[in-house]
């Protein structure tokens, strides 16, 4: 009976050690989302002036529209990608705009690793306005902000870019249609797409 009574503690322990190093996990998290909010608040700081009026534009852009010089904004520990920076100048269309394409790396709490897509688009005329595109249903892809024919249409994101809003979106995780949802099998997937993918893309957007 003793043996027995120990190797219940023993699962008892290792459950709530288990549970323990999980919140652990969390916390860490959380601080390291906070601390690359603070990055990019104190990077916008030092690049858009103070204004008067909360609806004037600035002059133009304080970063180059280059991956080298976008990637520099995060620390190399941060496990942002960025891979597309190009400017845009469409036809017909009033607003350049820097076009930026980067993925983030998740972790947990299933078993594999998860990657989010997201995507900004930085007006040469920044009026320090930001929106974001949140897709619907299960739908999973970067959306051009002038021609996409859904999200693009309803958020009317065009005329956002040249009221000089930052635009931004993201694939939540998953590169899917809006009624597939196969991918919750994955659990990382899953929990990407419920909550964490929408607030990864949008803190390292902000």
């Amino acid at each position: 009976m003793g043996i027995l009574v120990i190797s219940k503690i023993d699962k008892r322990s290792k459950f709530f050690q288990n549970k323990i190093n999980k919140s652990m996990r969390i916390r860490q998290a959380k601080i390291f989302h906070i601390f690359i909010a603070t990055i990019v608040a104190m990077l916008y700081i030092l690049c858009v002036p103070l204004t008067t009026s909360a609806k004037s534009s600035q002059p133009g852009p304080c970063i180059e529209c280059e991956i080298e010089a976008i990637q520099a904004l995060f620390p190399p520990e941060s496990e942002i990608t960025i891979y597309n920076a190009k400017k845009e100048t469409r036809d017909n269309f009033p607003m350049p705009f820097c076009l930026v394409d980067g993925n983030v790396i998740t972790h947990g709490p299933g078993v594999e690793d998860g990657i989010v897509n997201f995507r900004v688009s930085l007006p040469d005329k920044f009026s320090n306005r930001y929106i974001f595109s949140a897709l619907g249903g299960s739908a999973g892809y970067l959306h051009d902000p002038i021609t996409d024919p859904v999200y693009g249409f309803y958020h009317n994101t065009a005329q956002r870019l040249i009221d000089g809003y930052a635009v931004a979106t993201s694939d939540t995780g998953s590169q899917t249609s809006g009624c597939e949802y196969g991918f919750a099998w994955n659990r990382t997937k899953a929990f990407d797409h419920d909550q964490r993918g929408v607030h990864l893309s949008a803190v390292i957007t902000q």
